[in-house]
């Protein structure tokens, strides 16, 4: 039963899978089976009955992982020599871990405000036009394609083909890329937008930002 606890093998990781999947179907149906059987139940039964397993739920896979990499953090990498902070100090000293941190930051700050604010900017705009309908179209596409989907269209969008050097610009591999193909229109260098830094984290921040806006618009709308 040790893969329980830590599943190694892509059958394990499917098992243990089938397993959470069984106990929470089987722990829900006896908790809404006990509920049901009560003539009246006290309000605190029914807020404990359908909070409760979201509840543990949440503190199993949020708040304990949290605590146990917070702990994790002032160990050494093989886990076993307690290091104090040095790791903070690493990581607020070195560049390298500065860049990721800065990335993380602006992920998780712009992110969800741009996206929050475009959202709410649009909602505002799109219920006092006329073209009501249309509009909100264009907002709900991103939540009608999947994240796989969106992504092999943003990919699309940043394709880059490199400059073949001595070869005539007639002759130069096509751009299937939009945005490079505007660049080339007019009259600008291809792009690798997705590889250059520092604007490729903003490149990819901006698909998450259209994704997200379309949650937002649909929620501030409704």
């Amino acid at each position: 039963m040790e893969w329980l606890k830590q599943a190694d093998t892509t059958g394990e990781k499917f098992l243990l899978m089938f397993v959470a999947i069984a106990l929470f179907v089987l722990v829900m149906g006896v908790i809404l089976f006990v509920v049901d059987r009560i003539s009246r139940p006290p309000k605190w039964v029914l807020v404990l009955g359908f909070m409760g397993p979201a509840l543990v739920g949440l503190a199993f896979g949020l708040v304990y992982p949290a605590l146990t990499t917070v702990k994790a953090s002032f160990y050494d990498a093989n886990g076993e020599t307690f290091v104090g902070a040095d790791n903070y100090v690493t990581a607020f000293t070195e560049d390298s871990f500065q860049q990721v941190l800065g990335n993380t930051l602006a992920w998780t700050l712009l992110v969800p405000i741009l996206s929050t604010v475009i959202g709410l900017v649009y909602a505002v705009l799109v219920d006092r036009t006329r073209v009501e309908k249309f509009a909100k179209t264009l907002m709900f596409m991103p939540m009608a394609i999947s994240m796989v989907g969106a992504s092999i269209i943003w990919k699309f969008m940043y394709e880059y083909k490199a400059v073949i050097e001595g070869l005539a610009p007639e002759r130069q591999p096509a751009q299937i890329g939009l945005l490079n193909q505007v660049l080339i229109w007019l009259g600008l260098e291809p792009q690798q937008f997705l590889l250059d830094g520092p604007w490729n984290n903003l490149f990819l921040m901006i698909v998450m930002i259209w994704i997200q806006s379309g949650f937002a618009m649909t929620i501030l709308s409704a």
